[in-house]
């Protein structure tokens, strides 16, 4: 406000004094110098509150977000803390499960080799019957099938008489000779 006055005076003077010639140019730069100073004075505090609000709302989020932050790399701190240990059990229990598995695997062999001398004696045995009546099989449907192919060479030899059959009743005769 003292400015205000101040200015008042000075023009008062420069106007009383013919020191200016007021002419449109001289009265719009009045008009525009006094419009400047009045919006400068009115407009002022009412820009600087709102800068200020503008930097506190600036500032309390730049907090906020620092606070955050914090938080965050703390909780992954943690975490990371937790991933650690985590590590350590995963290994204490590697260790364990392949001790553990080794030892079963060992008692499980024992328990198998007993197991199987018992299974591999029975399976012998019945291995040994079933090869005996195997064996038995076989020599009765081999004996069957030369008497089968014997009668019928002796049927073929006798009753017709076909060149191939006497030649081979011929060479029979003469390999029982030689054997003679």
């Amino acid at each position: 406000m003292n400015f205000l006055l101040i200015y008042l005076i000075i023009l008062i003077m420069i106007i009383s004094n013919n020191f200016f010639l007021f002419n449109e140019e001289f009265l719009i730069l009045i008009a525009f110098t006094s419009f400047c100073f009045i919006i400068y004075n009115k407009l002022t505090p009412l820009i600087s509150l709102r800068l200020e609000n503008k930097s506190f709302f600036i500032e309390k989020s730049f907090v906020t977000s620092l606070n955050l932050i914090h938080n965050i790399l703390i909780d992954k701190k943690k975490n990371n803390l937790k991933f650690n240990n985590l590590k350590f059990i995963f290994i204490s229990l590697k260790k364990y499960y392949s001790n553990f598995s080794i030892k079963f695997i060992n008692e499980f062999l024992k328990y198998l080799k007993f197991i199987e001398k018992n299974n591999l004696i029975i399976k012998l045995n019945y291995f040994t019957v079933l090869e005996k009546n195997y064996k038995k099989f076989i020599t009765s449907l081999l004996i069957e099938k030369l008497n089968k192919i014997n009668n019928s060479f002796n049927f073929f030899n006798s009753k017709i008489k076909i060149k191939k059959f006497q030649t081979i009743n011929a060479v029979n005769r003469l390999n029982l000779i030689k054997k003679i």
